[in-house]
This record gives C-alpha cells, sequence and structure tokens, in this order.
C-alpha cells in the first residue's frame, strides 16, 4: 500500500522545462544558479536584502504600505516548511532561517551548484499553493496545475519543454505556461489569490508577463498570446475518487487490526 504526496512531482532537476525555471528565477531569485559562482551561498542575496531593508526601513519612517521582500528560494523553503503558519514572526526568526538554509547548502561541500539546483526542484515541488474542496492542502507545481486549473502536469511541462517545435500551438502553450505562471506568482498568498475573484490574481500574472517579456525571458509571440487568453480557474470542488473494496480489502484489514492494538 503506497500513497505519494504530493502525487505529482518533477524527479530530476532536467526534467522541468527551462522556461518554468528561467520565470522562477527571474521573479524570486536571479543569481541563483549563476555558474561562474560555483561556491555561492544559496541563502542570501545581498544586493536583494539590502534593498528590502532600506525600503522597510524608509516604510516604518513614512508609515507606507508593504515592502518587497529579500527572501531567496532557500530561506522561503526554510520558512514554509519550519516555521509556525508558514510564515516568519520576527526579525529573528528571518535570520534562523538564512543560517540553517546555508548550513544546508553546505552539508556536502563548498561547491553548492548541485545543492542549488536541488533547491529549484524542491521549491517547485512542495510550494504551498492554499487548499480545495474535494482534494485538502495543495502543494506543489505538478498538483497546483491539476487542483486550480484541471491540467496534466506532464502534459504541461511536455507543451513547455517543446515550446521551439513548431508544432506546438502557441495558444495552447500561453495559456499553459500563464496558467503555471500564475501559480508561482501566488505562493507568496495563495490563501488570498485562490479565495478571492480570479481577475486580481489574472492582473497580476498579466503584469509579470509584461516584465517577463520585456526582459527576454519569454519571447514576445508567447507574451502577446498568453495576455490574450484568461487564466479560467477550475471553480468547483474536485470530484471523489472512486474507490473500490475490494483492491482495498488488504489495507482496511491492515487498518482493523492496528486500531485494536
Amino acid at each position: 500500500f503506497q500513497e505519494r504526496y504530493p502525487a505529482r512531482v518533477f524527479e530530476r532537476f532536467d526534467d522541468v522545462a527551462p522556461i518554468l525555471v528561467q520565470s522562477l528565477l527571474y521573479i524570486e531569485n536571479r543569481e541563483l544558479l549563476d555558474p561562474l559562482q560555483p561556491k555561492r551561498n544559496p541563502a542570501v542575496e545581498w544586493d536583494r536584502l539590502a534593498n528590502a531593508v532600506l525600503i522597510k526601513a524608509k516604510n516604518a519612517l513614512t508609515g507606507d504600505g508593504r515592502a518587497p521582500g529579500g527572501s531567496t528560494l532557500a530561506t522561503q523553503i526554510e520558512k514554509y516548511r519550519h516555521s509556525s503558519e508558514g510564515r516568519p514572526s520576527s526579525i529573528q526568526e528571518k535570520l534562523r532561517q538564512m543560517v540553517s538554509a546555508a548550513l544546508r547548502a553546505y552539508q556536502q561541500g563548498e561547491d553548492t551548484t548541485a545543492v542549488r539546483r536541488q533547491i529549484v526542484l524542491s521549491y517547485l515541488n512542495t510550494m504551498p499553493l492554499s487548499a480545495k474542496a474535494g482534494f485538502g492542502e495543495v502543494h506543489g507545481l505538478g498538483d497546483g496545475l491539476w487542483v486550480w486549473y484541471g491540467q496534466d502536469f506532464k502534459q504541461v511541462n511536455r507543451v513547455l519543454k517543446n515550446s521551439a517545435a513548431q508544432t506546438v500551438d502557441l495558444t495552447e502553450q500561453a495559456l499553459l505556461y500563464k496558467q503555471a505562471l500564475s501559480l508561482l506568482i501566488s505562493q507568496r498568498r495563495p490563501s488570498h489569490y485562490f479565495d478571492v475573484d480570479e481577475a486580481e490574481l489574472e492582473q497580476l500574472t498579466n503584469s509579470h508577463l509584461n516584465l517577463l517579456g520585456n526582459a527576454g525571458v519569454i519571447a514576445p509571440a508567447l507574451r502577446d498570446a498568453a495576455l490574450r487568453v484568461k487564466l479560467n480557474r477550475r471553480a468547483s470542488a474536485l470530484p471523489g475518487a472512486t474507490l473500490s473494496f475490494v483492491t482495498h480489502k488488504a489495507a482496511n484489514a491492515v487498518r482493523t487490526q492496528l486500531a485494536g492494538l
């Protein structure tokens, strides 16, 4: 008897469509996979961290709203795996996340190249994406695509991996990319974005499409096609799976015996 959770995951870093990796890094952690810095500490991106601290200090004086975060993918993983409620409660907690992420990164030696690739893989496979009636808590891009958009994870990755092929329909590719991109963005406030009207996440995703297109991360044709399509989030609860009593007899017998011990 075996159960896997999340159910839909990338097995290896090389399995991930490059456009997904490039988009994620541009949004969250641009210097993470820099091949020119094999000993790079993935827990800290100093320029972003300094910028976030300066803006937060300015906001404390002026009373302005939210400031951009300086978290790397490594510290975000520490946050949603180990912090209470999946978010830091203090500056001390944020520092603890940075230290623990750095210690994990150097466990195998000074060269962190393989660890940094694993961080990207782990993030894509485990990022929290709220919860859905009929399914439960959603983690990872694969389960997120299925739960929120009804898309087959392997098909999405296959289409995005072959984006340069002439046989790929641009409209289909644009829709699948936009849906995947919306999940990468919504990880910051998943319970908010999937609980409110879809228009808010639609608008935020469109603004990121323009940024990614202008930066050359995605082709202009893909950007324009993605701007024309709608996210089309699954509105209803997921239908429950039909279970066969016969196939579960052995597992049920074990459960019954365990319950009596």
